[in-house]
């Protein structure tokens, strides 16, 4: 064996072999979720004879990738590259059961340092180290022949016309049902490892460039009801909750105990617009509804809630717990944006918010406060609450939520649902405490898996293969006794099927804004 390696190291090898061993070292090392997803689904569908074709297959796919991208001064770069991409991709799509897609390349670029650290764990570097680094290195050890221009032309067509007419083939011979497996399942396009990041990141970069749309403003003609009293409005957005695990819709543990004290309404069939926070958010606070909020970017050329209710009058302030500005811009016009420390708990905004009603309750004026909390974000929902929060156990605190039970992984993110709950009724107890007409409404941005069928966390399978459990998210309202019939109105809707198309227009309701662009069939509170 010693020998073996001496030989290899010490000759000068033709580089297309290196593409050949790469291709099959990406094929069955680097893509176990794409070989299980597929083989399944083709047993299923009853092609056994694709669990050998389909990785030839697979094969001759990626050898063509490589020999497009690979020159022989270049293959040491390129192909180091691909596979220390692919040991990245490889273990999050292993260990989460998550599929790289434009979403999840926004979320690693939109992210944290100290969300992105939350994700390297020890196993992330073993896997890395093992299939990236490794590989990287033998890949720098080996010495290449030189050949002549006229040469190295001629074999580099040879072997991609051989490999054009090989997929060729393949694709009379099984493209039919290869094409049909894929169909079975939309997200096994998003799998293959490194095809699906390299597609998604140049569709991400695509979407941020081709930018040319025509500013949108709504409610320009906007005003205050002439009757409206002087009022405190706070619009809390949670953080990966979802509705299954909590006890005011059901959840059989406790983990409202603070706000089901309060009389708050709980509206059991609501649903997000996303599922990540960079869509949710902006689809939240402005216009746009799921079917319309159609780019990323639109936030940015239109007017938001924060906007309309700060051209009215009111004192509109953002507290952002959530690792930056507001997402899709939604703070860029107003005057009062307190954003805290990565690291901090969703407490750590009780003290702004006490100060921002007592200084409402001084000068009467309407104040807008939206709030947006960490709630529990994943993967380390343990750091979500206090150590005194931790009343459900045992608990998970690797940062790998597949190393951990599933008990331990519910129980963690449930105290994390517990701490939150304690926060939402101390900034409603402050709420209550004053004598203008004051209210609180707390909607998730979007859900979470917990390992349910495989899968972790939120995003990476897109909205509509997206699992119940992230799009199905928790909403409360809490009125004090100045509202009149209003609480009625959202009580009647309680068990309505709602999302957050419906938040922009209820929130100029609730403002007591009035403009010709509201929708009433948008609006909870609007009495038919």
């Amino acid at each position: 064996m010693v020998t073996i390696f001496k030989k290899l190291f010490s000759s000068h090898i033709n580089y297309h072999w290196v593409t050949l061993c790469g291709a099959i070292f990406l094929a069955f090392y680097l893509n176990d979720t794409f070989n299980a997803t597929f083989d399944r689904l083709a047993t299923q569908a009853g092609f056994i004879y694709l669990l050998y074709c389909g990785k030839i297959v697979h094969i001759f796919f990626l050898m063509l990738g490589l020999e497009i991208l690979c020159l022989r001064f270049s293959i040491k770069f390129v192909l180091g590259f691909i596979l220390l991409l692919s040991s990245v991709c490889g273990f999050y799509m292993d260990s989460l059961g998550v599929v790289i897609d434009e979403d999840i390349i926004q979320s690693v670029i939109e992210t944290h340092t100290d969300e992105a650290m939350d994700m390297i764990s020890v196993g992330l570097v073993s896997y890395v180290l093992f299939f990236g680094v490794l590989p990287c290195l033998l890949l720098a050890l080996l010495r290449f022949k030189k050949q002549r221009f006229i040469e190295s032309f001629a074999q580099k067509s040879i072997i991609l016309i051989t490999l054009g007419v090989l997929i060729a083939l393949s694709y009379v011979a099984c493209g039919k049902d290869i094409v049909f497996v894929f169909k079975k399942q939309k997200s096994l396009a998003s799998m293959p490892n490194p095809i699906a990041p390299i597609r998604s990141t140049i569709l991400y970069i695509q979407n941020q460039v081709e930018q040319d749309f025509t500013p949108i403003f709504v409610a320009q003609d906007a005003h205050l009801k002439a009757d409206l009293p002087p009022q405190i409005v706070l619009f809390f957005i949670g953080e990966s909750t979802r509705s299954a695990n909590f006890s005011l819709n059901g959840y059989k543990k406790l983990t409202n105990p603070y706000t089901s004290a309060l009389k708050v309404i709980s509206f059991s069939d609501f649903y997000s617009c996303g599922v990540i926070t960079a869509i949710s958010v902006p689809c939240m606070l402005t216009h746009y509804t799921h079917k319309t909020y159609t780019h990323r970017n639109l936030s940015l050329y239109t007017n938001n809630i924060l906007d309309i209710a700060k051209d009215v009058g009111y004192d509109v302030w953002y507290l952002g717990n959530n690792g930056g500005k507001c997402v899709g811009g939604c703070d860029r016009n107003i005057e009062h944006s307190i954003l805290y420390p990565s690291d901090s708990l969703d407490g750590a905004m009780l003290p702004d918010v006490k100060r921002i009603i007592e200084k409402a309750q001084k000068t009467k004026q309407n104040t807008f406060i939206i709030a947006h909390g960490y709630g529990s974000h994943g993967a380390s929902y343990a750091l979500r609450y206090p150590p005194d929060f931790e009343h459900f156990n045992p608990v998970c605190k690797q940062k790998e939520l597949s190393k951990c039970s599933y008990e331990e992984i519910v129980n963690t993110y449930d105290n994390s649902i517990l701490y939150n709950d304690w926060v939402l009724s101390q900034m409603i107890q402050m709420l209550n405490n004053t004598n203008m007409r004051t209210m609180l409404w707390y909607v998730s941005d979007h859900g979470e898996s917990l390992g349910e069928l495989g899968q972790y966390m939120h995003g990476g399978l897109g909205y509509t293969l997206a699992p119940e459990y992230q799009k199905h998210i928790p909403s409360i309202m809490w009125f004090n006794n100045q509202w009149g019939d209003v609480p009625t109105s959202a009580l009647n809707k309680k068990d309505t099927q709602l999302n957050h198309d419906y938040i922009f227009h209820t929130l100029l309701h609730l403002l007591g804004i009035e403009t010709k662009d509201y929708d009433k069939n948008l609006d909870i509170l609007h009495r038919n």
